[in-house]
């Protein structure tokens, strides 16, 4: 299968809101394919990135992408990102453009 991605972007987007501060952000990572699904639909395709800084990505296909552990205990091997309105997409074969990446937050009024 030689139209195997080897590499392409993580592309991580974030809004929440805590004691009436609202938080919003967008970052794109590079990432390399380092394991492919081996069976199902979704065979061929990534199934775990890595960033040249060494943080891993794995999909599910329960909870989409997450930011996985590997040498965390059972129970906790990928991040938690409920309640943080998180969202992970791996786009395969292109480059990050950093231009692109933001972080605010918003103080809320009393």
């Amino acid at each position: 299968m030689s139209n195997k991605a080897t590499g392409g972007i993580i592309k991580e987007s974030w809004h929440f809101a805590l004691d009436g501060e609202y938080s919003s952000g967008y970052n794109e990572y590079n990432v390399e394919v380092v394991d492919y699904w081996k069976s199902g639909d979704l065979k061929g395709l990534a199934r775990e990135v890595k960033t040249p800084g060494g943080a891993v990505y794995r999909m599910t296909t329960k909870n989409g992408w997450r930011e996985y552990y590997k040498d965390a205990p059972p129970g906790r091997k990928y991040k938690n990102n409920g309640y943080t309105g998180t969202s992970l997409n791996f786009v395969p074969n292109e480059k990050a453009d950093s231009s692109k990446n933001v972080n605010r937050v918003n103080l809320g009024s009393w």
